[in-house]
């Protein structure tokens, strides 16, 4: 991510709360150095991970946007995988002009029934990695999307990368009604805008998990365009 004046960038960051409600989910930050809150809404939490470059710049390294949306017809998403399955297809549709790479569906380890994909696209800097989170509520009546973004090829050996999936894992649902805890774990993961107002016809069985396939195609099935 570009540097940014350390005046401008520091006075709109904002130290992390241990927790943060989002829509009904429960979600609990990073715990390392390096995080900052840049604002929070109550159905949306924005935060980044920079790094200080010398007295004068630092570098926003990570973009995290995670909002929780209503499902306005449960009908419509049966299961997670198929929600899942969905997402990935509208994100590859959307980004079809400048998309260079997408994963399968895949689990994310050490969490219940959640998915995640990433994609590749070109911008005018470079290639940018967008790395979508989807959890589906038990009950279906909410599901949260995180996006995290950044133009670091390596990220997932960078510092920040396992406190922040660890993270993601660990995501809960608070049920309308329930006790003040943490919640239950939440359902299967999908994509950024609300595949749970489109068909679900088009979806299928996730994709095996398999590396970033170049040029648009993935190794399992191929999302609609």
């Amino acid at each position: 991510m570009a540097a940014t004046p350390v005046w401008a960038g520091v006075a709109m960051l904002m130290p992390l709360a241990e927790q943060y409600e989002i829509g009904r989910f429960v979600y609990r930050p990073p715990a390392t150095d390096g995080w900052r809150a840049v604002g929070q809404a109550p159905d949306e939490l924005h935060l980044v991970y920079a790094e200080m470059l010398d007295q004068s710049d630092i570098a926003m390294r990570v973009d995290v946007v995670i909002h929780a949306f209503d499902v306005e017809d449960p009908s419509v998403v049966p299961d997670p995988p198929i929600l899942a399955r969905l997402s990935h297809q509208q994100q590859a549709a959307k980004r079809k002009g400048s998309l260079v790479a997408l994963s399968n569906v895949e689990p994310v380890p050490g969490a219940e029934n959640m998915y995640a994909f990433t994609l590749v696209s070109r911008g005018p800097k470079g290639d940018y990695f967008e790395r979508f989170y989807v959890a589906l509520a038990p009950d279906r009546t909410q599901y949260v999307v995180a996006k995290v973004t950044t133009d670091d090829p390596a990220y997932e050996q960078a510092p920040y990368w396992a406190p922040l999936v660890e993270s993601m894992a660990g995501l809960k649902y608070r049920a309308p009604g329930g006790s003040g805890g943490a919640g239950q774990g939440t359902g299967e993961a999908a994509g950024e805008e609300s595949p749970a107002k489109a068909p679900a016809g088009g979806a299928g069985k996730p994709a095996e998990q398999g590396s970033v396939a170049r040029d648009g195609g993935a190794s399992g099935e191929t999302p609609e365009q």
